[in-house]
């Protein structure tokens, strides 16, 4: 089962089974795929990097419950050759409703059919 593109803290499955015999399922696993970033930084330069939408809040590390198992000696990260690609999304839906314009038409045209639906109910409440 693929499910590329949900974002969810919690996943819930149903199993319709309907009159056949009970399922028992000894495991469920999930993968994501890994993504990479290689990068070139020089020497005694700050950089910052973030990716996601502004509204994405900062992420919360438990690295703290860590400290103790951190040694003093951290590996100097060495990252070269920077390679811009561009991103190009496998699921492209061409879309013919590309601006608000067509909402508010719609919009209009349900309001204008229910009232023609209103007037002609008055007239048959009427006769």
């Amino acid at each position: 089962m693929d499910l590329e593109g949900i974002s969810a803290k919690s996943l819930f499955l149903l199993v319709e089974n309907q009159n056949n015999p009970s399922l028992e399922f000894k495991s469920i696993q999930a993968y994501q795929d890994p993504y990479f970033l290689n990068t070139y930084l020089e020497k005694d330069k700050k950089y910052r990097f973030s990716i996601g939408p502004d509204s994405l809040g900062l992420p919360v590390y438990d690295l703290a419950n860590f400290d103790n198992q951190i040694g003093a000696e951290i590996p100097v990260l060495e990252i070269i050759n920077l390679k811009k690609e561009e991103f190009t999304s496998k699921h492209s839906v061409e879309t013919f409703f590309k601006t608000k314009l067509w909402i508010w038409v719609g919009l209009l045209f349900v309001a204008g059919l229910l009232a023609y639906m209103c007037v002609q109910m008055m007239k048959e409440i009427k006769k």
